[in-house]
């Protein structure tokens, strides 16, 4: 589990810009941190106009855009948001990161499809478990839930397997697929895990109120003593509630 958290932490940070961080002036990092200041203290306003100059400033280097669209997007204002995380890869193309943010924009006003295509496109340039977090989202928004399971199983779990998220929406598609064995222990290694996002807490709680009106019971140990190759044959043999999308890529 170590190697694969530094494994995310590698990826995560990892900036394909040719700017190193120790080159951006002074001024600018002393105005992020003063945006960032504000912001905790829930200042937004004053804190997007410091980030908004540390950016420029700090130009060519990416991840302040990254920030400032990150400060906007919690402001409500989506569209500015959006041409920060451009700009941000524009600045550095191999910068993940904002790339990831517009995949949560699309994913959150239900644009599943092309939410779907643009991380097809994505992964095949770098394997960056948070671009396969969203395809899985959106292969599950969409009913294609072996599909859904094996990035998740495949791709996102060997990169990072200490994720809430991976886990929440893994118990997700289990349920859909009605193999409770697997959203038994789906919920459980997300319970052992601090959550980053309300949404997928509120996630994993809809997954526990589908079990109990199945009376299906997710606090019994059964979950663990099944091992993750057995957990991974059963999700591919086993159809129950899925749709057929088995093959489909």
């Amino acid at each position: 589990m170590a190697r694969a958290s530094l494994l995310n932490d590698l990826q995560r940070w990892r900036l394909a810009s040719e700017v190193s961080p120790d080159s951006v002036p002074e001024r600018a990092l002393g105005l992020a941190e003063e945006a960032r200041s504000y912001r905790r203290a829930g200042e937004l306003g004053a804190a997007e106009a410091r980030l908004q100059l540390a950016a420029r400033l700090a130009e060519p280097y990416a991840p302040l855009y990254y920030e400032l669209g990150q400060l906007r997007q919690a402001r409500g204002d989506t569209s500015a948001a959006r041409q920060d995380f451009q700009r941000a890869r524009a600045m550095a193309p191999d910068y993940a990161p904002p790339e990831v943010s517009v995949l949560r924009q699309l994913l959150a006003r239900e644009k599943h499809e092309r939410a779907l295509a643009r991380a097809d496109s994505l992964v095949q340039e770098q394997s960056y478990w948070l671009l396969y977090l969203p395809k899985a989202r959106a292969l599950l928004e969409r009913g294609r839930l072996t599909e859904a399971r094996k990035v998740l199983r495949g791709r996102c779990e060997p990169l990072n397997d200490e994720s809430y998220a991976l886990y929440a929406l893994l118990a997700d598609t289990y349920v859909g697929m009605e193999v409770w064995d697997g959203v038994r222990w789906a919920v459980q290694q997300a319970e052992a895990l601090p959550p980053r996002r309300s949404s997928f807490v509120e996630r994993v709680s809809e997954v526990r109120t589908v079990a109990t009106e199945q009376g299906r019971s997710l606090t019994e140990a059964a979950g663990d003593s099944i091992s993750s190759e057995e957990l991974r044959e059963r999700a591919d043999t086993t159809r129950g509630g899925a749709t057929g999308e088995e093959g489909q890529q």
